[in-house]
């Protein structure tokens, strides 16, 4: 039910930009004002929708055509209103409907700002190699923001703040076939190869909690690995339950197989879930990541 809920709350903000150009484009603009507003809410709308709305639930090509349709109803906007002889005067119902455009663009910049944020990080990163080969990988979740990042910024426990949750996409741009598929095989990250981001020693190996079934949030620990490297503890969860390839306390290299990924622990569809932190003792200070000198956040892609 959560995934569902989720996936319904992606649909609508999907949506929601593509109906606000379809009115811009339309729209018989009264005079350069109510142009100026209508094109710049649209266009916040439209950017903050670009960056902050998980694309793969749909298709992660969708916000670029997004984009090329926005373009293309500015353009057709301004020409209407270019070749408009004269300016319609303002009424008493278009100074309030301009005054309602400027409260939701009021609401929209904070907004936007939050959203970009997400790539810059206020500490130093620590660089890992990508845990995957052979495909296309997507961050579904992550980055500096609560806008992009909001299962992990919105707990209490601060040291996954900078974690990312990381799914593989297909041809057509989305995480699974079909819309909501019931079957953790339709999901394309489920029984991947985990291969190990950095060379260390491996601290922590938690193993035995099954796959949860797709839309039932578990609330058992997840399995997974801790691996000491590089001054920090980094972490690896939501493996499949036997297929964890190493024990406590092994010496392993950067880009040996850790393991699968799955279904299990605290999460609703199949995902890897990595996060580091300080390599002090009982800290939690999280220290971002960094792929190939590159921050991610949400909708970033890693093609390998």
């Amino acid at each position: 039910m959560l995934t569902l809920k989720i996936w319904l709350a992606v649909l609508i903000s999907s949506l929601l930009p593509f109906l606000s150009i379809a009115w811009l484009w339309k729209k018989r603009t009264k005079n350069r004002l109510d142009w100026v507003l209508t094109l710049s809410l649209v266009g916040a709308l439209s950017l903050l929708t670009f960056i902050a709305t998980p694309w793969a639930f749909t298709s992660y090509y969708l916000r670029y055509l997004l984009v090329v349709l926005f373009a293309l109803a500015a353009y057709f906007s301004f020409k209407k209103i270019k070749d408009a002889h004269q300016e319609t005067p303002s009424s008493v119902g278009d100074r309030v409907a301009n005054a309602v455009k400027v409260i939701l663009l009021l609401v929209l910049l904070p907004l936007n700002i939050m959203a970009i944020s997400s790539y810059f990080y206020p500490s130093p990163s620590v660089e890992l190699a990508f845990p995957f080969s052979n495909g296309v990988y997507y961050v579904i979740q992550g980055g500096n923001s609560v806008i992009t990042s909001p299962f992990h910024r919105t707990g209490t426990n601060n040291k996954e703040d900078y974690a990312m949750d990381i799914v593989k996409l297909n041809w057509a741009g989305n995480r699974a076939t079909g819309i909501y598929p019931r079957e953790l095989s339709s999901y394309a990250i489920f029984g991947e190869t985990v291969y190990s981001p950095c060379s260390g020693e491996v601290i922590e190996v938690f193993d035995g909690v099954p796959d949860n079934p797709i839309g039932d949030e578990g609330h058992q620990p997840s399995n997974h690995i801790v691996i000491r490297c590089k001054g920090v503890r980094v972490t690896l969860a939501h493996m499949t339950s036997g297929s964890l390839l190493i024990r406590q306390g092994q010496s392993i290299e950067e880009g040996q197989p850790l393991g699968r990924v799955g279904n299990a622990g605290h999460t609703s569809e199949p995902h890897l879930h990595i996060h580091a932190v300080r390599d002090v003792p009982d800290s939690i200070e999280p220290v971002p990541i960094s792929f190939n000198g590159k921050m991610l956040s949400l909708n970033s892609i890693v093609m390998r």
